[in-house]
């Protein structure tokens, strides 16, 4: 892997933004410490949904995990199926994490897909960086949730030439500016059924 990417290189993923709902609050309630063994636990719930679905985690952002797939047919059903079996991962743990944490935690996400630069960065510590338009809109697509009121937001460039699976509904929402872009861009509220 190392020597394919030890130049920069073009390619077209899709990126999923997953933060944990309500951090913030819930840090304050039970403490940093504690927080953090639950930021663990969540994180570990999640691992198999990921790896089941041939998802590869970019990097973790403190209570956020950036996760991203080869932008193809076959593996935007696979995003969508990962934040299905996530959902129910935290159903089937809800009285685990009430227990331990007095919580029971929910995640919104933030799904778009496009053209990125991919490459090796730093000299004492190297990381494998991924650059362009295609992260910044994911972001917004997350920060969207919150103001939409809608727990999965997808682009349409996530969308087009796509069906959803069984089990889910895309609904329109419109088209939304996004901070850093010139043009509106329509997104999508994803339901589960």
């Amino acid at each position: 892997i190392r020597g394919r990417y030890n130049k920069p290189r073009k390619e077209n993923r899709i990126f999923l933004f997953l933060d944990i709902n309500d951090s913030t609050t819930i840090a304050e309630k039970i403490g940093h410490e504690k927080y953090f063994n639950m930021l663990h636990d969540f994180f570990a719930d999640i691992t198999d949904p990921i790896i089941g679905n041939w998802g590869h985690i970019y990097q973790y952002v403190g209570d956020e995990v950036v996760i991203c797939w080869q932008n193809t047919p076959k593996n935007k059903p696979r995003c969508l199926r990962f934040i299905q079996q996530s959902v129910d991962v935290f159903k089937r743990k809800h009285d685990y994490y009430m227990k331990e944490y007095g919580v029971a935690p929910s995640f919104k996400a933030g799904i778009h897909a496009g053209e990125v630069t991919v490459g090796y960065v730093g000299i004492i510590k190297k990381d494998l960086v991924f650059s362009g338009h295609t992260l910044n809109t994911t972001a917004r697509s997350r920060s969207k949730c919150h103001e939409l009121i809608h727990p999965y937001i997808a682009s349409i460039d996530f969308i087009k030439d796509f069906r959803v699976p069984k089990g889910f509904r895309a609904d329109e929402i419109g088209e939304m500016e996004f901070k850093g872009r010139k043009e509106k861009s329509k997104v999508y509220s994803l339901e589960l059924n």
